[in-house]
């Protein structure tokens, strides 16, 4: 019997593996990824740290600045409870401060973090909802997606983060290739999952 595992997205051509590879390549997606919900949570804690700096360092009224910096305390208490819940608790909160910014017709640079983060903190929800599944191969395919999101939502932020603002990225980027050897090993095929023009 074949397993299917097209579902892996980012791979360019079909692949089939019999059983016994399959359930070898889970557990190395296992080892690669176990932990890639505490690096996303982490790089995701970054980028609203710098988008707190952005919002005080912003021209916006005192009173709206004070609640979109209460807005995110509430989402950093939410990051570290990763349920569903949370993860739609945090998605309202970014969308209400976005919209709350665009309303007030705000700076795009404001309005473009938050939209990143946003867009990085779905991700991040769909990976530890597949991880918490045991679904490697979405976690996986969803590492590829982590990568692009937190690097544009870095990209709008680079100026208020540290010297080393995509160590968060590569190491993800380590764990993506190190799976894209173990599929290759384990298939004959050369799969090529595009990380080009990310940085």
């Amino acid at each position: 019997r074949l397993t299917d595992v097209t579902g892996v997205q980012t791979c360019a051509l079909p692949i089939f593996v019999d059983n016994a590879n399959f359930d070898a390549l889970q557990e190395e997606f296992e080892r690669q990824f176990g932990d890639i919900s505490d690096i996303g949570t982490a790089e995701v804690k970054k980028m609203l740290d710098a988008f707190r700096q952005q919002v005080e360092d912003s021209e916006l009224p005192p009173e709206m600045k004070e609640k979109i910096l209460d807005d995110i305390d509430d989402i950093y208490d939410d990051l570290d409870k990763r349920t569903q819940e949370s993860f739609n608790k945090i998605g309202t909160a970014i969308k209400d401060i976005g919209s709350l910014l665009e309303n007030f017709g705000a700076e795009q640079g404001l309005v473009d973090s938050i939209s990143a983060i946003g867009d990085a903190v779905s991700v991040l929800g769909d990976i530890t909802y597949a991880i918490a599944k045991n679904d490697w191969w979405s976690v996986f395919s969803l590492a590829v997606k982590l990568i692009n999101s937190v690097t544009k939502a870095i990209q709008n932020l680079v100026s208020l983060l540290d010297s080393d603002p995509f160590a968060g990225v590569e190491e993800i980027g380590v764990r993506v290739s190190n799976a894209e050897k173990a599929v290759e090993k384990s298939v004959g095929t050369n799969v090529a999952i595009s990380q080009e023009g990310l940085m």
